[in-house]
């Protein structure tokens, strides 16, 4: 499954995930079912961006060599131990692709953006 792009909200948090921790995106929207219908497809669901895999935060950010998600974001445990901190629920994301490919991820905080690149080709 290839990731979604788009503007979501972090619309919940998960501090008992498989994957460290998860911060569940609001997705799919309105647009993404029309888009999906219209080819077809089910749009998918219960996107996060998430950390390793509960017991091999180890490999850091080896994880990036192989795309192991079926649409959500991994990021080391460290990072997402930081975004955790700093994205509050209803906080504004941008999954857009990067020049190599992979997903970025724009967040607005407050009155400043900061920009969290996710080096790992979509999906």
């Amino acid at each position: 499954m290839k990731t979604p792009e788009g503007i979501y909200k972090i619309d919940g948090r998960n501090p008992q995930s498989s994957f460290h921790l998860a911060l569940h995106i609001s997705y799919p929207s309105d647009e993404d079912d029309k888009r999906a219908a219209a080819r077809g497809v089910p749009p998918g669901f219960d996107i996060m961006i998430h950390g390793i895999q509960n017991g091999r935060g180890w490999i850091g950010a080896f994880h990036r060599w192989n795309d192991w998600t079926a649409g959500c974001i991994a990021v080391t445990d460290e990072e997402i131990e930081e975004l955790w901190r700093v994205t509050p629920d209803g906080t504004t994301i941008e999954i857009r692709p990067s020049a190599t490919g992979g997903p970025t991820i724009f967040l607005k905080l407050l009155e400043h953006t900061s920009r969290f690149r996710h080096p790992m080709a979509a999906g």
